[in-house]
């Protein structure tokens, strides 16, 4: 233990402030730090150094009074200061500031008092530079943590801005930040931390600890922290010098195996046999049930990386497995994992066989940087069979990642693009995890195989629908309002229900983007859930909510939908089914937004609901739907992707919802006059009641670029976006401070 170190640990759940949701892990974090920090075996604070923060503690006045004694008043050169935050950050751009999140934060209030709350430049200026301390640890776990640093703030997260002050102050400050400006982190259920602190916790228990020695130091921990921490995530920040080495635990695990570098063992003149791998399009079942098999049972909390590695080799047949990796200043490192099968020493002897080649490769071939797969072939070892090297660059994008499988059989059957492609499915399907989830892996090697290879035996096919099926069952529904524009009163108009993946609470983009690689089978089967759940959740929230409980108080509900699923006869029924139990929804009430992700479908000739139409034609659908049910149909996200001039004509134009790509757009209010000419225009001629157009997308960010004013004397009257509210599971009057906002904006 370091007599001289000391920590303040700050974590918050609740928060007085609306727009601050609750958090579930903010706190525990706290405490799990603490642990970490001050474990007898391995921890260099001890524990009575260590104050903890958290819950009503943690209120703005007590927060600053507790830096301020302990970081600064009682602080000596010696010492060692660490200060973690663990809460929500938020940005007020009138203001051009940063803060952190304590429990009496109000955001509406701090706009007209600006020193209200905890601000970030407060915590670098009065804390960090103030402090006598030898060294100043920040490491904030929050949103906009970039901008504890100086300079502006929408750059902190492109630059790495240091105040020239750090270079001549005599002490150490550094700074670990989670995310860059204008980026979301996310807490885990499954994991029961915030995510970044997760990896945090592990990085400090001994996976970050250093090669050849049992140490974590400030160095060792970033670098596992931007190996480690899943794609989805932003790359955490560093910030500032520290003018010695600081070691944080002393974890008495093992060290990991030191990373092996390219550079120690390439050379051009090694001789390298090396041509494209074949494109074979054949069963792969028994390799992928065994690779699938091998993630499904490992530990959710194992260290996902690893067990890919070790069930690609297991699957593979093969003999040991790298991931290469490049870092700062082109120099390459690898994670190495060998075959149980296989000893240290033979991992050794193949190694360095196998690397030398795989530098010369990526020395001397340029196919690289277009990532394409190759194989490599070189002597192996005396007595041992011939080596076969399979290289597989994995993103397209960026050929900074590298997977090599070495020591394959000398006649192998997967040895072809196929197998290539599946293993890159399994990285990229699981850089959005924040644990490993073997459905979501097999279904993005799917996925992969469809995309690439287009045929896929009928046994895959039914699969990948019966894991499109199961991720379906797992998701909810969140509404979101529309609000009617007014100078002295908007208010809520309508809401679109929107789906969303629990877990995250973002959309599920691998469920549309499925429905749309595989087709209609999909396509329907997913607009048909949706709109049962929405109707279902709709029913269940306007229960709850005071004045909507009868169902002819209700406001509308949007529900998005495929053009070719509206053609199906099974969509039709199933909407029929729902408007039939009448205390479930009214057909006036309801809304369908149709995709502009897929084109209008041709007319098939006695398939489908054409059949039961006089006209056969797109728009003689939607005329049978609007007769036999009285809904509504909106053209959604106008401007972009299939959502065109054409669409308007094809579809009663009466409700347009703009998308929001138009607004970045120089030409912006021509655009969006022109379009509600246009279809006032067609309105009229159609006799139509008046057109409902809804700009989406509105943001604060938004706000700033664009007029609302201007667009309101335009005639714009319908907004949607984070502006009018965040879409939620339950239905709320639109709050004070969202109505307030857009009067003041619209008063302009």
């Amino acid at each position: 233990m370091n007599p001289n170190a000391h920590a303040i640990l700050i974590g918050i759940d609740h928060y007085a402030d609306p727009k601050l949701p609750s958090l579930h892990y903010a706190e525990k974090d706290c405490r799990d730090l603490k642990t970490a920090l001050s474990a007898p075996e391995s921890g260099t604070f001890p524990e009575e150094n260590i104050t903890l923060l958290t819950g009503a503690e943690a209120n703005c006045q007590n927060v600053r009074e507790r830096l301020t004694a302990l970081a600064v008043t009682k602080r000596s050169p010696e010492d060692t200061v660490l200060i973690y935050f663990a809460g929500h950050g938020f940005y007020i751009p009138a203001l051009d500031q940063a803060y952190l999140a304590t429990p009496d934060a109000d955001i509406l209030q701090l706009q007209k008092d600006p020193s209200r709350g905890l601000r970030m430049d407060w915590l670098r200026d009065e804390i960090g530079h103030r402090s006598p301390a030898r060294s100043i640890i920040l490491i904030l776990d929050a949103c906009y943590s970039s901008a504890v640093m100086p300079g502006s703030v929408l750059e902190t997260n492109r630059y790495f801005m240091i105040d020239e002050r750090y270079y001549r102050a005599p002490n150490g400050r550094t700074a670990i930040v989670a995310c860059p400006v204008e980026a979301k982190l996310r807490e885990d259920r499954r994991l029961e931390n915030g995510i970044f602190t997760h990896y945090l916790l592990k990085g400090l228990r001994g996976g970050a600890a250093e090669p050849g020695g049992a140490e974590v130091s400030i160095d060792s921990l970033m670098a596992y922290l931007r190996l480690h921490l899943p794609g989805f995530l932003p790359p955490p920040g560093r910030f500032g010098n520290e003018f010695e080495r600081i070691v944080l635990t002393r974890p008495r695990s093992a060290a990991p195996t030191p990373p092996l570098s390219l550079e120690a063992v390439g050379d051009a003149g090694v001789a390298a046999s090396f041509r494209p791998l074949d494109n074979p399009v054949a069963p792969f079942e028994p390799f992928i049930d065994h690779l699938i098999h091998h993630i499904s049972s490992a530990d959710a909390e194992a260290d996902y990386e690893k067990v890919l590695l070790e069930g690609i080799c297991r699957a593979s047949q093969a003999q040991f497995a790298l991931l290469l990796r490049r870092g700062e200043g082109q120099r390459w490192a690898a994670r190495a994992i060998n075959s149980s099968a296989l000893g240290q020493a033979s991992l050794s002897a193949y190694s360095e066989k196998i690397l030398p080649l795989v530098a010369t490769v990526l020395q001397q071939h340029e196919l690289f940087s277009t990532a394409h797969t190759g194989l490599c072939s070189t002597p192996a070892p005396e007595g041992a069979h011939p080596l076969h090297t399979a290289i597989i660059p994995l993103r397209r994008e960026d050929p900074g990642e590298i997977l090599v499988v070495a020591g394959l059989p000398e006649h192998p059957a997967l040895l072809n693009d196929v197998y290539a492609e599946i293993l890159k499915a399994v990285y990229v399907s699981s850089y959005d995890l924040s644990t490993l989830n073997a459905e979501i892996i097999e279904a993005g090697i799917y996925d992969r195989l469809r995309r690439q290879f287009g045929f896929l035996p009928l046994s895959m096919y039914e699969r990948r629908f019966e894991l499109f099926t199961r991720r379906l069952q797992q998701m909810a529904i969140y509404f979101q309002p529309i609000v009617f524009l007014d100078e002295e009163k908007p208010h809520i108009t309508r809401w679109e229900a929107l789906a969303r993946d629990p877990e995250n609470l973002r959309s599920p983009k691998d469920l549309f983007y499925a429905a749309e690689l595989w087709g209609r089978r999909f396509l329907i089967e997913l607009d048909q859930h949706f709109i049962e759940l929405a109707v279902e959740r709709y029913r269940e929230a306007t229960s709850q909510t005071p004045g909507m409980r009868r169902i002819a108080d209700q406001l509308p509900i949007s529900v998005n939908v495929y053009p070719e699923s509206l053609i199906r006869v099974a969509y039709y029924e199933k909407l029929r089914e729902i408007l039939s139990e009448k205390r479930r929804i009214l057909g006036q009430r309801l809304y369908l937004e149709i995709s502009e992700k897929r084109p209008i479908p041709p007319v098939e000739k006695g398939s489908g609901l054409f059949q039961f139409v006089e006209d056969k034609s797109f728009e003689g659908v939607l005329k049978k739907y609007i007769r036999d049910f009285q809904i509504e149909f909106a053209i959604d996200d106008f401007g972009v992707e299939h959502a065109s001039i054409s669409r308007l004509l094809k579809v009663y134009p009466n409700n347009v919802k703009i998308d929001r790509e138009i607004l970045k757009s120089d030409a912006v209010y021509y655009a969006i006059r022109f379009i509600l000419d246009f279809v006032k225009t067609v309105s009229i001629e159609q006799s139509f009641r008046n057109p409902t157009i809804v700009l989406e997308g509105f943001d604060f960010a938004i706000s700033r670029k664009v007029d609302l004013r201007k667009l309101y004397d335009i005639g714009l009257r319908y907004i949607q976006g984070y502006l009018s509210g965040e879409p939620g599971p339950d239905l709320v009057r639109l709050e004070r401070d969202y109505d307030e906002l857009i009067r003041a904006l619209l008063k302009k």
